[in-house]
Formats: structure tokens, sequence, C-alpha cells
């Protein structure tokens, strides 16, 4: 029989969610989860250098790729365009990075490292890879590869799902 709410009215009973739905393995959460984990960790190494960890992954990817269009550095470090703007103008402030105009189309900006944000990249390096190794610990080279795969495969998934 339903169960009874006060006043007589008539309860219904919840259905469980299709096939095996449980918080424990849902993969929305175990991401997040992790994310959240990883970030509050670094943010706090981070913090000691004066850097946030979206503008460490701003330098790391100016480090690497040398200079990007402010369009290539938004796709390539996932930060929405007025995010990375203003992380940007306060990185610029501080003399980490530079911007100039590309002269075959004066609407875009290049981005680079200044000799100080290539000094303050460096300085963190050791615990950057220190951190990655932390991360990834008790885990095999190959399910390391599979973990890199198989995030990428969820990231691109999203992407091609929001584009359709």
């Amino acid at each position: 029989m339903g169960r009874r709410q006060q006043g007589g009215r008539r309860l219904k009973r919840r259905t469980p969610p299709a096939g095996d739905l449980q918080i424990e393995s849902y993969i929305p959460y175990l991401v997040n989860r992790a994310a959240t984990a990883m970030l509050n960790y670094s943010a706090l190494e981070f913090e000691k250098f004066g850097l946030t960890v979206p503008q460490w992954r701003i330098l790391l990817t100016l480090w690497q790729h040398r200079e990007c269009r402010f369009g290539e550095l938004a796709k390539l470090t996932s930060i929405e365009p007025p995010t990375l703007s203003r992380l940007l103008n306060a990185m610029t402030k501080s003399r980490w990075v530079k911007r100039r105009r590309i002269e075959e189309d004066t609407r875009s900006v290049a981005v680079s490292l200044t000799p100080a944000g290539t000094d303050l990249f460096e300085r963190t390096v050791p615990f950057a890879e220190n951190v990655n190794k932390l991360y990834v610990d008790r885990l095999s080279a190959a399910d390391v590869k599979v973990l890199q795969r198989a995030l990428t495969t969820i990231y691109d998934n999203v992407h091609r799902e929001r584009r359709s």
C-alpha cells in the first residue's frame, strides 16, 4: 500500500533509476571529485608563487607553444575567453606575459611569455612534475595512457554533442 503524507495524501514511490546508477561509479562524480582534489592540492602550492591554477595552465601552454593567438590559447587551456582576458590582463600587469597585434590581422593578438614569465614557470616545474607523479601513483604506465585517452575521449564526446 502507498505511503501516506500528513493530511492523508498519498506520496508517490520513487522509481529507482534505470541501470546501475550509483554515486560511487557515476563518471561525472568521479571526474569532478578527482579534479577538485587535484586542483585544491595544486592551488595551495601555486599560491606560493603568486599564481592560480588557470594562470599556471597559461604559462605551461605558452612555454610549450612559445606564442599563441588569443583564441588558440583559450582552446588549448580550456579557459573561456572572458576569463582568459581577465587572467591575461593580470598576468600582463605582473609582467609574466606580453601581447602583440598580428600585422596580417590587426584584430588578432598573439600572447607569449616574458623572461619573467619564463623564469616563474620554470621555478614551478619541479612541483608540477612531482604532483603529476603523485596523481598517477600506483597506476601502471599503460593505465596512465588509458586514463589520458579516456579523458580526452570524454572531452571530445561532450564537445561533439554541444556542437550538434
